[in-house]
């Protein structure tokens, strides 16, 4: 059993960019919810987290293999920057000189988009290198403007969510290039329009199947198990994957709306 436990949790950490962090703090809940499993839930943290080094170190250098991005993981504080930027809040000379070396300054609010920072990263203009070699840097000037554009912090943050919180938010159901890009075709006779069929199921079944509408079911299960008293913390354990996803989406979200992003 333990064996088992082992493995999944350990692959999860290898197919996910967040699953060890979703790991962590799954087995950071056993630890403290489950008396009988705190030396096991110790001993896999260990485990977990050696081989992990020793993989994205050793083992990614000896096969040259690129981990990922650090604008990957700053996908919130890139858009809270941009969206400063683009109304005009408040910046001061030194930032903007820094924030200029990393992708122009005019262009940080001309690609700003609410749901997503691809435009910002993606631009030819972007120097990633320069971000790479400047992590605490971005993260300080990230900092520094907070106090000045909360509000505007905020605001930033809840759209670039806003798919993992908004009960009935709008989200496109299969993938862009299969559907919505899709030209009509002829079946039995008949045009058939993949992009239409898809538009008209995403406007129906949003409301009933979006993120934002599973994530507060999910979140109303966990309050009516934790309210409902009793000693089976069993019952509770079971929420921490999604709760775990979900937080660190709530921190690094890299886009509004994605159903693959919020798969346990």
């Amino acid at each position: 059993m333990v064996a088992k436990l082992f493995f999944l949790l350990l692959a999860i950490t290898l197919v996910r960019n967040n699953g060890l962090y979703v790991v962590l703090i799954v087995l950071a809940a056993l630890f403290v919810m489950m008396k009988w499993a705190k030396k096991t839930a110790a001993i896999l943290i260990s485990l977990i987290l050696a081989i992990n080094l020793v993989i994205q170190g050793p083992l990614f250098s000896a096969l040259s293999i690129e981990k990922s991005h650090f604008s990957e993981s700053v996908a919130i504080p890139l858009q809270q920057i941009a969206y400063v930027i683009k109304s005009d809040g408040e910046v001061s000379d030194e930032q903007k000189e820094f924030l200029d070396s990393i992708l122009p300054i005019e262009e940080w609010g001309e690609l700003y988009r609410k749901t997503t920072p691809n435009k910002v990263k993606h631009s030819l203009d972007f120097n990633d290198a320069f971000l790479e070699a400047h992590k605490m840097e971005f993260l300080s000037v990230w900092a520094q403007m907070l106090p000045c554009n909360f509000a505007k912090y905020v605001r930033a943050w809840a759209l670039e969510t806003e798919g993992y919180w908004h009960f009935g938010y709008y989200g496109e159901i299969g993938a862009t290039t299969s559907l919505y890009d899709s030209e009509p075709r002829s079946l039995i006779g008949f045009q058939v329009s993949p992009s239409e069929i898809a538009e008209g199921q995403s406007r129906v079944l949003s409301p009933i199947l979006c993120m934002g509408s599973i994530v507060w079911i999910v979140v109303t299960a966990f309050a009516l198990a934790l309210s409902s008293g009793g000693n089976d913390r069993r019952r509770l354990l079971c929420f921490i994957p999604a709760l775990s996803i979900l937080l660190t989406l709530y921190i690094a979200a890299p886009i509004a709306s994605d159903f693959r992003y919020v798969f346990p």
